[in-house]
């Protein structure tokens, strides 16, 4: 079972937002003081087996602690962009959707799907809330499966 990717528009954005992070950089934050939207903070997390991870999160501020308003993490494979978790800090949230236990990729099919709606929306946000521009032939970073499935022997997890 292949978890659903990002669709075309919401993956180029995805692919401009990071595009500054493909060299050492680990951080970057759009946005401008003052703005009536929240920062976009994307950060490159680490590479697995199966692609590279990737947080993109609003934050605020409260009592002195920084709050996500949301955070979702992404994996980029060959295959397509994949969310995987979703957080909030108020009302708390925590769900992951794809994740190893034991070795075996897990993904709860349902959420995960949940999570590819909301991110497919999110992303057009962002790209209109921080003014991105993108290239009408952006990359996606979808390609052909030409290589090994990582996720041909997944395991359906319960939601």
């Amino acid at each position: 079972m292949t978890p659903k990717t990002l669709n075309k528009e919401a993956s180029a954005v995805f692919e401009k937002l990071i595009e500054p992070l493909q060299g050492t950089r680990h951080h970057i934050k759009y946005g401008n003081p003052g703005d009536a939207f929240m920062p976009a903070v994307i950060e490159k997390l680490d590479t697995l087996d199966i692609g590279t991870v990737y947080s993109i999160a609003h934050y605020y501020e409260l009592n002195g602690d920084l709050c996500q308003d949301p955070e979702m993490t992404f994996i980029k494979t060959p295959f397509g962009i994949i969310p995987n978790m979703f957080q909030q800090a108020l009302p708390p949230v925590y769900q992951e959707s794809i994740f190893k236990d034991k070795g075996t990729w897990v993904i709860r099919v349902r959420l995960q799907a949940d999570h590819v709606a909301f991110a497919n929306d999110w992303m057009i946000n962002i790209k209109n809330q921080q003014n991105i521009i993108i290239d009408q032939d952006q990359d996606t970073g979808a390609h052909e499966r030409d290589t090994h499935d990582p996720f041909s022997d997944i395991q359906e997890g319960v939601c």
